[in-house]
């Protein structure tokens, strides 16, 4: 029988991602995780939209896949290529992320992009009143409202992806941040307004 090592010996030789994972694991080696995240990052969104079918909702489950593989480093166990781990945590995510939406209504498309469109420290005031049950002034009021519970960091970067169109490097380096920090940091700022707003916005 092949003992534990010998099993991390022999895939971290032959995958060269079971490589990079091992690193982060025993370094905290934000570099190699970002090498992982540019890898598989876009063979994740396509499996997320295979089993979601919303593109809503792409991005964000994205962000939690990766984020929980950086979380849990500490218990990683490389029985496997690193892509059967990946695909794992993606299934869970993607499984949550289900049953949540049977459990919640489900935002309107409409009502959901202005909404998500407002969520910045600028609001356009010729946008379109969403269709629902809210006045375009009562969604600036929830969204000015949304906003001053973000922190300032959290604030700007949304500034900078929403009214910039800044990449994740380039709001890491404004920010002085990794790009793996940015994307965490808009996943919750995002998560928050969402969270603020359902509650308003559902149809």
């Amino acid at each position: 029988m092949i003992s534990p090592p010998a099993v991390k010996r022999a895939y971290a030789k032959t995958d060269p991602d079971v490589a990079l994972m091992l690193r982060v694991q025993a370094h905290n080696d934000t570099r190699a995780f970002e090498t992982l995240v540019h890898r598989y990052e876009d063979k994740v969104k396509q499996q997320l939209r295979i089993i979601i079918g919303d593109p809503l909702d792409i991005e964000d489950l994205a962000q939690e896949v990766f984020l929980r593989v950086y979380r849990h480093r500490q218990k990683y166990r490389p029985s496997a290529k690193f892509i059967t781990y990946l695909y794992h945590i993606l299934r869970n995510v993607a499984r949550n992320a289900l049953r949540e939406r049977r459990r919640r209504p489900t935002l309107s498309l409409s009502a959901y992009d202005a909404a998500h469109q407002a969520a910045a420290p600028i609001e356009d005031e010729r946008s379109e009143a969403p269709s629902g049950s809210l006045e375009r002034g009562e969604l600036r009021s929830l969204v000015r409202m949304a906003l001053r519970q973000l922190q300032d960091r959290q604030r700007h970067a949304l500034f900078l992806q929403q009214y910039e169109d800044r990449s994740y490097e380039e709001i890491a380096d404004r920010l002085h941040l990794s790009p793996v920090a940015a994307k965490s940091l808009l996943y919750r700022a995002r998560n928050q307004i969402r969270e603020t707003l359902d509650p308003y916005v559902n149809d």
